[in-house]
């Protein structure tokens, strides 16, 4: 029954979105999903220039980790998403429209950050602080501490606080490079470069397949098919 009616709620919105069509993009609202990094660093920045061109628009952001959005997606409650990494859910349809590279973050004091290059070797012993479980950043969290050959790890939730527990010397750990700009700019953290290095990894846009989607929507969708670098920061 609660598919039954996850279905029901899905063609609700998608009769609002058909009548939407007829008033274009005066008024409606856009609800994008996003997983944890690219939710906070890179869709604010788009939403504000859509609102810009659509003040009309009522704007909203839904994070979680890879799993949370693609189950959002699934069950109609966000249109359109973007995540780092393919999502696998059957019902999805997604494309890809930039690349994040990940970097390995240290303390500033710590002793490889001087050198700025390391070989795996070189960090054997170091403690890795991983994200949670369905997080696609832990997935090349993982393949990389398989690479680098490291075993000691702890949890953390959340992109944020890792960068907290590496900047207290928690640890080591690898992230999306446009989640410390700021941090290595001021000299919280320090980035080191391993070889070999992880591959980066696509960032795409997603939406239900069987999907009718609103004007704003579509509108969203059309400005991430003309990104071609992730926003500057001003």
């Amino acid at each position: 029954m609660l598919e039954y009616a996850k279905r029901v709620f899905l063609l609700a919105d998608e009769a609002v979105a058909a009548i939407r069509q007829v008033s274009g993009l005066q008024t409606g609202t856009l609800v994008a999903g996003g997983t944890t990094t690219v939710g906070t660093y890179l869709l604010p920045p788009l939403l504000a220039a859509f609102r810009d061109r659509h003040p009309g628009i009522e704007i909203g952001i839904r994070t979680g980790n890879g799993q949370q959005v693609e189950r959002g997606l699934v069950d109609g409650e966000i249109g359109v998403a973007v995540l780092a990494g393919v999502p696998t859910a059957a019902q999805l349809v997604s494309e890809p429209i930039l690349e994040d590279r990940l970097v390995l973050i240290t303390q500033p004091g710590h002793r490889l950050a001087g050198a700025g290059t390391a070989e795996p070797g070189e960090l054997a012993g170091e403690r890795f602080l991983i994200r949670e479980p369905g997080s696609s950043t832990r997935d090349l969290q993982e393949q990389a501490m398989e690479t680098w050959g490291l075993k000691d790890r702890t949890e953390i939730w959340g992109p944020e606080t890792i960068k907290q527990a590496v900047a207290a010397g928690l640890g080591v750990s690898l992230v999306s490079e446009h989640c410390v700009e700021q941090e290595l700019a001021d000299g919280r953290l320090a980035a080191v470069e391993i070889t070999p290095a992880p591959k980066p990894r696509p960032i795409v846009l997603a939406h239900r397949r069987d999907r009718l989607l609103g004007p704003a929507e579509q509108a969203f969708i059309a400005m991430l098919r003309n990104l071609r670098a992730w926003p500057r920061k001003t």
